[in-house]
């Protein structure tokens, strides 16, 4: 179960990794989604990279994206990152603090 969890991360990174490479833009929806798998493997780590990556390709971070991120740290018990999240968070909302104390 851990390796069919982990191939999808990867693949989804991969799919990314191609993307750029293949010198197409990716956006926030792109990255989100790679997000969710993550999300959903319980790899709160790489959600957590991918969201700080953002800057870096000129991608802004949606409260989809944040929503997403919060609820990977909220599946890996890891509130203190989860709340540092929330403080980069420009506009927060009632389910961004949930997904944040849920942690």
């Amino acid at each position: 179960v851990v390796l069919r969890r982990l191939a999808k991360q990867q693949l989804a990174v991969n799919v990314l990794r191609c993307m750029a490479n293949g010198l197409l833009e990716l956006n926030v929806f792109h990255l989100t989604a790679a997000m969710s798998v993550c999300e959903k493997a319980a790899d709160w780590r790489l959600a957590v990279d991918l969201l700080r990556g953002m800057p870096g390709r000129d991608v802004v971070a949606n409260e989809v994206t944040y929503a997403v991120a919060l609820s990977a740290c909220a599946k890996g018990s890891m509130w203190p990152q989860a709340f540092a999240l929330l403080g980069q968070q420009v506009a927060q909302t009632e389910s961004s603090y949930n997904a944040a104390i849920n942690a």
